[in-house]
């Protein structure tokens, strides 16, 4: 009999309003504390489509994202974490730079791990991909098609109302 394995499956999407916790608490022993859990509210849910900023590359990529309300003792700001389909940390923050920490901590080992499999570094070019925030509008008198699957503009306007849009280029 062969035996089948099942991959850990991500968490659903927050619903607006719904409180997610974004990041573990981090002991850091070099400065004697923990850096506290981080918390956010959902605030919207966004599809980002993007390719790599070298002319003609053919590199193209599709995200799922959702925008949380973040707090914290010095204020509240909106940020985006995209979906990494990783049920062990299934949201990453989008903005996460790279190449600024001498020695790289286990969470920017594990974001650097996610951005590759979701593709936002071009394997030719080695750099990010650029990525646009979809706007969508349902217009039902369009019929979606092919073109609306592989699109890679920031704007979708059939009748899919962007469910669809660039879902070919999503890993």
């Amino acid at each position: 009999m062969t035996e089948q394995h099942t991959a850990p499956q991500p968490a659903a999407a927050p619903s607006p309003g719904e409180r997610v916790m974004l990041a573990a608490p981090v002991p850091a022993p070099a400065i004697g504390w923990t850096v506290p859990a981080v918390y956010g509210t959902c605030v919207r849910a966004e599809r980002l489509v993007g390719r790599c900023t070298v002319r003609g590359c053919r590199h193209r990529v599709a995200v799922d994202a959702v925008v949380f309300r973040v707090a914290n003792g010095s204020g509240a700001w909106e940020s985006r974490y995209l979906a990494s389909g990783d049920a062990g940390a299934p949201w990453v923050p989008e903005g996460f730079s790279f190449g600024r920490e001498l020695t790289p901590s286990p969470r920017s080992v594990l974001v650097r791990e996610v951005f590759d499999r979701l593709g936002l570094f071009c394997p030719e070019h080695a750099g990010r991909v650029r990525l646009r925030t979809l706007t969508a509008r349902a217009v039902a008198a369009v019929r979606c098609s092919d073109a609306c699957r592989t699109a890679v503009s920031a704007l979708c306007e059939c009748e899919c109302g962007g469910a669809r849009h660039g879902r070919a280029w999503q890993r």
